[in-house]
Formats: C-alpha cells, structure tokens, sequence
C-alpha cells in the first residue's frame, strides 16, 4: 500500500470514527434535550444552531445561554424557561459536546440534524 492510500484509508478511519462520535453524541443527548424542551437542531457549512420554541410558539436560539444576563434584555420574558435550560445538566452536557472541536471546525457540525418540536 503506498503512502496516498494509507492516508486515504486513515482519513477514512478518522472520519467514521468521528461520525460514530457524533451519532452517539445525537442519540443520547441531542434526541432526549430536544424532545424535552420542543427543540429544533440543524448543522451545515461548519456550523450548528439549536433553537427553541416556547409554549406561544416564539422561537429563539439556544446558544444565548451562554450570554450575560444583562443580554437577556430581548428575551426578558423568557427568563424562567432559561434558567430550567441553563440548570439542565444534559443541556449543558449538549452544548459542550456539540462545542468540541474536531479538526477546523466542532462535532456539532458534523451532527446529523433532528427536529423535536410538537
């Protein structure tokens, strides 16, 4: 085997092996946090989003999680829904797995996408 074909097959390898990752990754955490909190998660083009739609049908994505309350001004009226979010354990499992890198870009925009509104 030369060495174009042994990287070929490495290369293979490596992404199947980060897919399985991913997938695992989409079967246990994803699937469950999505069905909980009716949401919607979609990957492409070396990104990913999660995004939320509350019980009045307003959506709104998830990754503001992550910013400062004094952010929070736009979805002032959401903030009981996301402090459940943010003191959800598998939330944050979810987001730190979709949020780890692999090569340029991170598992989330490997993942397949699911939809978990009602």
């Amino acid at each position: 085997m030369n060495f174009e074909e042994q990287l070929r097959e490495a290369e293979e390898q490596y992404q199947e092996r980060v897919s399985a990752i991913a997938e695992e990754v989409r079967r246990t955490l994803l699937i469950p946090v999505c069905d909980k909190y009716n949401m919607l998660f979609m990957a492409g083009n070396g990104t990913w989003f999660l995004e939320l739609t509350d019980e009045e049908g307003e959506k709104f994505s998830v990754e503001s999680l992550e910013a400062q309350d004094s952010e929070f001004c736009f979805y002032e009226d959401k903030a009981e829904l996301i402090k459940r979010l943010r003191e959800d354990r598998n939330v944050r499992k979810l987001i730190e797995a979709l949020s780890l890198s692999v090569g340029d870009f991170d598992l989330g925009s490997v993942t397949n996408d699911y939809d978990g509104r009602r």
